[in-house]
């Protein structure tokens, strides 16, 4: 399976031109907010390339189902946690209620790929335009989302929100 078309979306970074050696750097300092929802999209683009190498239906089918459930995770973190401490503020809530909508998309090409077979051309041509939007969003929040965060965000705020989804992700793996 090919998912290539490897493009740069205007100013935004696009993960998918960053090698996964690039992408698993890790750091040794403690995580910020930033650093962790970067390891999450790092871990997403991971299992895009995964599927993007596979060929084997059942193998994809898996993939899809880990992918599903990374993104479903990610997404539920961040609204739950990290947008509403941006969504009051005059100056990001634009951006945010557009994040929202991404978010919102990227949800209902998953609820329409889980009818769709890997062995089906569609599946093929979903999971290019499901890899596009994700890739999309990453790169806009990263360059822009995460700088109006700094900015916004008072430094206690972040870290509390740090540790609310590093709560969430411990009770994610127990239930």
């Amino acid at each position: 399976m090919k998912v290539q078309d490897r493009k740069t979306h205007g100013e935004h970074l696009d993960y998918k031109q960053v090698s996964k050696r690039e992408r698993s750097h890790t750091r040794a300092k403690k995580e910020t907010l930033f650093d962790l929802l970067k390891k999450d999209h790092e871990s997403v683009m991971d299992i895009f390339d995964q599927i993007d190498e596979e060929e084997s239906t059942e193998s994809l089918r898996g993939l899809f189902s880990q992918l599903q459930d990374e993104l479903d995770e990610h997404m539920q973190l961040e609204e739950q946690f990290f947008y509403p401490a941006l969504k009051e503020n005059d100056d990001s809530r634009e951006k945010i209620l557009e994040s929202y909508e991404q978010h919102q998309v990227v949800k209902t090409v998953l609820s329409q790929m889980q009818g769709v077979s890997p062995d089906d051309e569609r599946w093929v041509a979903k999971i290019k335009v499901l890899s596009e939007l994700v890739n999309q969003h990453m790169g806009e929040e990263e360059k822009e989302v995460f700088k109006m965060a700094k900015r916004l965000i008072e430094k206690e705020k972040l870290r509390e929100i740090v540790g609310e989804i590093e709560k969430a992700k411990r009770e994610l793996i127990w239930h």
